[in-house]
């Protein structure tokens, strides 16, 4: 081990450090997020970050309003922090630190322990643990530094842990809101360790030699390290989710009690109670955990919990418990008893932990539990609303897994493994009627005029409020929660409040739904009417009252009955909100503000003027009265009083917005819809808009081509700020990036995908802020022995070397057909844009005319000239062309004319043309005015070669490729989670517009056979539906006749956005085209890891070869010799039963054996670099430089 250095060492040392150059002005990690962090975990007050180098994170600190001082040991960096931020900083050793005992709240370490010799390590944690009153935050590296000497202690989490808890310290209750429990199955190159002291009487009674004896029974799982300390506190912190504001917890079989310390601290509970029958265990709990009116233990039996009233508790956390006790339905039976209406219980058991003998091997355990037993046991007792199952790996059940937290449906038969299972269940509110109510989520006055929380006294059974109606609080399942509104319903008086808030919620319910019956509707809406129709009502009834006229009109709004839809919402504004509280205006407000939008949609100015006025009209109204029925009581008001108050403020802002536009409504009609949103609508936009663009911005990152244009970026940097005097050169900056890269894949299981985005590169972000405009793009070569790898050969500049590869090309002409809606528009549009980028100008001429894709391309900036096959026009636009190419997709318009101007043509094959088969003329123009040919997959160039007679030499392989940078997707973690938690209702997604040769119709039949195995499946097709009528109004038929019109959706067309969403969502994709030559939509479901099942046509062999993510449904496509008109038409019409049987087979075999074919899927995604649109372009630029050098055109 190296020898301990002494203090006058370490400041040698780092006096040195911070007197080089390269040094001077550093920044370590996320200095913003970290700041977050340490106020979200340690609160305001005092704070002292020891170690603080150049002091900029004590810059962020006083940004949030901690009183932050900061501690070096180094006096050059202590005098440069000090001259920033003055008498902030001071000069000391982490060994001996000049301050007081328990001088400051927190204690903030970063990038600093690492630093020190391990001997010195525990006498810097006991200075720690001095100085500080309650909380330590602390991160460290656990990887040599880029140098390979700074760090001089290099540990992995568990070590420094350790070392923590024989210092005095615990988990902080917090601990896993800072580490993800799945990120804590590999450390990072950066670690957070985030403590709390453990008081000083508890320490000396029970210091860690004590557990160690105990630990057999007992242990402390915030005093102890790993897989199982994990395993047992993520529950108790995920239980808190659950929890609500003012909850009364009991925590039964509670142990050390560490549990209940997590469950007060981290919920917003009232009162947590332990109960334990070990008195050891007791003793130990009130010694460490126990706060006065807060925390409290006593010893019982879980079985008998008779110092607990009935319906005293609100939530009960029962984990690793009922496999203990003798009887478990006296178990429950006495949870029940205990639990009030709507309260909650979460239940945990081990999940059949047996040996060999079929038995449980723990002495302790009666019961050998299993999902399908707790289900049936708990479910007696209980709504169940949600289940979840647990692993953490390295112990009898799944010695080889790793930690892992899945949300199941209750209702569902999970297929994969865990060590544990647990169920949240929520006693039924219906039973509470007739029993006393007592609100403990907020404080209520005792004006009689108060209403808003007066539950006890306008409900029937105000037990129900927690359980079905308040938004946050109620039941969680849709299922459980709509059966809750249909008995309150069918059993409770028409005219109650109870009937009122269950009607409301049946008919936001049905808005949810992509289609309901007439009928429904109807009886929804004479429903409405009836209840709006109470004479006299209560306060209550009117809450409700508004409520139901407003969801009245938004359901017809959605089914775009327009008339019905002002029927309602003009009722719902007449009503007197005030008769209740000022924050129901905001239904007021938002009912005249859709009237206004209707108005404007039949060009009424006035009218929608005078609905808008109206609204800030009733703003003023209902702000100006009394606000007891805003705040309650004055001394602890209502918070979400207050946030309706400022939601129906900005609602009125939104009418005054409108309103300032509406005198240009005429000559600037789109300001209307810009202009109605509310102020803080705006902001939500704003950020939930650049939170879709960060999305774009790291999936683009990810990508492996990215790693040589960061080196480029970091050149830029460097050059762009060489002119302002700043030191070093392309060198140590491109250096300083590829060291951050290699770390990249370490930061992102520690920090998340956002995260490690921000984290690592960050500092070029920055940097780069500095106007990219202001000088032209330096073009920068990749450091020595480097060289971009194929997967980034398109991603170019204006003054790159790969446009000057292309030679002398510096235009290319796209000529198509007509320009309206599909694959082949999509890959010519990408096609230009990445052009673009290589410094290839692209113009697309269509020779008939333009759609949504010509108006897509301009909107790029793309030039569209639409020909109307105007032989004079074309020659026109190309005359004058110098180092021109054109590339003709499916497009023969007066080629002659681009030979007599000396344009070299290309022609894209982007299908099996069996139509051309023996047309001469076609043949006679290929052979006299194209110079080459790019097929789009192996199947295509066969077909063109075999059966058309194209020469085999003049034909190029160029697959097309995915522009991904306007598909927003989720991290892949997250898509493998929530697909795999899912797959019991699994979602089948065919992406294509409506035409004969993309089988909708085989695949709706096929899908009927798939539901009779996975009832919940559903399918959605995306994709224009306008172009075959007779097509749409069969497959309409098809979907009605067999049944599943409640399980598919016909979603249209969609953006790359909206369609993003649902790939995210989606498990299964399914194209199984009778013909395709390439379809970008099998690389869009590649791209999103979704296994796919597809004919045999197009890419499939290749993807399916490459990757095995793809199945090949057999039948479902012609072969190349049976491709012509009449077998192609015959077997289109007369579909035969086979081929329904076969994809439904395919389909059912991906989705019985999804584990494996979704890790294929998911790998795909990760390694689709291949089939990226740089990697086409620059294919294509590579052709072009070819045909250059065998031809010199002008």
């Amino acid at each position: 081990m190296m020898q301990s250095k002494n203090e006058l060492d370490y400041k040698t040392l780092y006096d040195g450090y911070w007197q080089r150059s390269d040094r001077v002005g550093e920044r370590s990690s996320d200095l913003k997020k970290t700041a977050r962090l340490i106020a979200e975990t340690c609160g305001y007050g005092s704070a002292i970050d020891i170690g603080c180098g150049e002091g900029y994170l004590i810059e962020e600190l006083l940004s949030l309003d901690i009183d932050a001082v900061g501690m070096d040991i180094s006096s050059v960096v202590v005098e440069r922090a000090n001259a920033r931020w003055k008498n902030r900083f001071f000069e000391g050793s982490v060994l001996s630190i000049p301050f007081p005992d328990e001088h400051f709240n927190a204690v903030v370490s970063t990038d600093c322990l690492e630093h020190l010799a391990p001997e010195d390590v525990p006498a810097a944690l006991r200075e720690m643990y001095r100085v500080s009153s309650r909380y330590v935050f602390l991160q460290i590296a656990t990887t040599p530094d880029r140098d390979g000497h700074w760090h001089l202690t290099i540990e992995g989490r568990a070590w420094w842990e350790d070392r923590c808890f024989e210092a005095g310290f615990r988990k902080h209750p917090l601990y896993y809101y800072v580490n993800d429990y799945e990120a804590l199955n590999k450390d990072g190159w950066q670690v957070f360790v985030i403590l709390e002291k453990i008081p000083a009487k508890a320490l000396v009674e029970f210091d860690l030699s004590v557990l160690e004896e105990e630990k057999m029974l007992h242990n402390d799982m915030l005093r102890v390290t790993g897989r199982r300390s994990d395993a047992h506190c993520i529950r108790y912190y995920k239980a808190c989710d659950f929890i609500r504001p003012g909850d009364h917890v009991l925590d039964v079989a509670c142990g050390l009690g560490y549990g209940s310390h997590i469950l007060y601290n981290v919920s917003k509970a009232r009162s947590v109670i332990g109960v334990d029958l070990s008195d050891f265990g007791i003793a130990y709990a009130q010694a460490n955990y126990g706060q006065l009116g807060g925390v409290d233990f006593k010893c019982g039996d879980a079985q008998a919990l008779s110092s607990i009233p009935d319906n005293s508790i609100d939530f009960i956390a029962a984990f690793e418990t009922i496999e203990h006790v003798p009887e478990p339905m006296a178990y429950l039976r006495e949870l029940k008893r205990v639990l009030k209406p709507s309260g909650r219980v979460m239940v945990c058991a081990p999940n059949n932990w047996v040996d060999e003998t079929g038995k449980d091997p723990n002495p302790h355990h009666f019961h050998v539990y299993t999902w399908d037993r707790l289900v049936a046991e708990v479910g007696q007792f209980f709504l169940l609303e949600q289940g979840f199952l647990q692993t953490a790996g390295g112990a009898l059940k799944c010695p080889n897994g790793s930690r892992k937290w899945v949300n199941v449906p209750a209702d569902a038969t999970p297929e994969q493994e865990s060590e544990w299972v647990l169920l949240l269940g929520m006693a039924d509110p219906l039973e509470g009627k007739g029993i006393p109510y007592e609100e403990t989520a907020w404080r209520l006055p005792e004006d009689l005029g108060f209403n808003v929380a007066a539950f006890a006294r306008d409900y029937q059974n105000p037990w129900l409020l927690k359980g079905m109606v308040t938004i946050g609080m109620r039941m969680g399942s849709k299922e459980r929660l709509a059966d809750m509104q249909e008995r309150v319903l069918a059993s409770y008086d028409p005219e109650s409040v109870d009937y009122g808030a269950a009607l409301c919620g049946r008919i936001y319910f049905h808005i949810e739904q992509p289609e309901m019956l007439e009928t429904t509707v109807k009886a929804l809406e004479e429903d409405v009417r009836r209840y709006a129709s109470i004479s006299l009502p209560t306060a209550h009834q009117i809450r409700w009252q508004v409520s139901l006229l407003f969801a009245a009109g938004e359901l017809a709004r959605k089914q775009g009955r327009t008339g019905d839809a002002s029927f309602f919402y003009s009722e719902c504004a007449k009503i007197d909100v005030l008769l209740y509280s000022p924050i129901l205006g905001n239904k007021t407000l938002d009912a005249l503000f859709c009237l206004a939008r209707f108005s404007l949609q039949k060009r009424d100015l006035p009218a929608a003027k005078q609905y808008l006025l109206r609204s800030i009209d009733e703003c003023q109204r209902l702000s100006s009265g009394s606000w007891v029925n805003i705040t309650g009581e004055q001394s602890g008001p209502l918070p979400f009083g207050l946030a309706e108050m400022s939601q129906l403020f900005d609602k009125a802002a939104r009418a005054a917005y409108l309103l300032s536009a509406l005198d240009k409504a005429d000559l600037s009609p789109h300001l209307l819809f810009r202009e109605s949103t509310g102020f803080f609508e705006r902001q939500i936009i704003h950020y939930k808009n650049w939170g879709n663009e960060y999305y774009e911005y790291s999936n683009r990152l990810l990508n492996d081509r990215r790693k040589f244009e960061v080196e480029r970026m970091a050149g830029v940097f460097n050059l762009r700020t060489a002119e302002g005097g700043k030191e070093g050169g392309l060198e140590r900056v491109v250096k300083n990036v590829l060291w951050r890269y290699s770390q990249f894949a370490e930061v992102r299981s520690e920090l998340g995908l956002g995260g490690a985005i921000r984290h690592t590169f960050g500092f070029l972000r920055d940097k780069l802020s500095i106007s990219q405009a202001s000088r032209p793009e330096p073009r920068v070569k990749p450091p020595e022995g480097k060289a971009p790898s194929e997967a980034s050969i398109g991603f170019v500049n204006l003054d790159s070397d790969k446009a000057r590869s292309a030679g002398s090309t510096q235009q290319v002409i796209m000529l198509v057909d007509a320009f309206h809606d599909g694959g082949v528009e999509r890959v010519v549009i990408d096609l230009c844009l990445n052009f673009r980028q290589a410094g290839i100008q692209c113009k697309i001429l269509v020779a008939k005319d333009g759609g949504r894709s010509a108006a897509e391309a301009r909107s790029h900036g793309i030039d569209v000239m639409e020909l109307h096959q105007n032989t004079e026009a074309l020659r026109s636009a190309i005359a004058k062309s110098v180092n021109t190419v054109a590339i003709t997709h499916h497009c023969y318009f007066s080629l002659d004319s681009f030979r007599a101007a000396g344009i070299p043509v290309l022609e894209v094959i982007h299908n099996a043309y069996y139509w051309q088969r023996g047309k001469r003329a076609i043949a006679d123009m290929r052979r006299n005015d194209i110079d080459h040919f790019i097929a789009v997959s192996g199947f295509v160039e066969k077909f063109s070669t075999e059966e058309l007679g194209i020469d085999a030499a003049r034909v190029s392989l160029i697959n097309n490729g995915l522009n991904n940078l306007d598909l927003i997707r989720p991290p892949l973690d997250l898509l493998r989670k929530n697909r795999l938690e899912t797959r019991s209702a699994p979602v089948l997604l065919h992406i294509a517009n409506l035409h004969p040769q993309k089988n909708h119709r085989l695949i709706v039949k096929s899908f009927a056979r798939i539901k009779q195995k996975y009832p919940d499946a559903r399918l959605v097709m995306a994709g224009s539906m306008d172009g075959y009528p007779d097509i749409f109004s069969k497959l309409n038929e098809d979907i009605e006749r067999l049944g599943v019109s409640g399980s598919v959706t016909l979603a249209g067309a969609l953006s790359r956005r909206d369609l993003s969403k649902l790939m995210a969502s989606a498990h299964v994709g399914i194209l199984p085209s009778v013909l395709e030559g390439f379809s970008i939509a099998t690389l869009e479901l590649s791209f999103f890891g979704l296994p796919a099942i597809l004919s045999a046509t197009g890419a499939a062999q290749e993807l399916q070869k490459a990757y095995g993510h793809v199945h090949i449904a057999q039948g479902c496509a012609l072969s190349q010799k049976e491709l012509d008109i009449r077998n192609v038409d015959g077997f289109l019409t007369t579909m035969p039963d086979s081929v329904v049987d076969s994809l439904a087979e395919a389909t059912l075999k991906v989705l019985d054996e999804y584990p494996e074919y979704l890790g294929k899927a998911l790998n795909a995604a990760e390694q689709f670099s291949e089939y990226s649109i740089d990697s086409t372009v620059g294919k294509y630029i590579g052709l072009l430089q070819s045909m250059r050098k065998s031809r010199e055109y002008v």
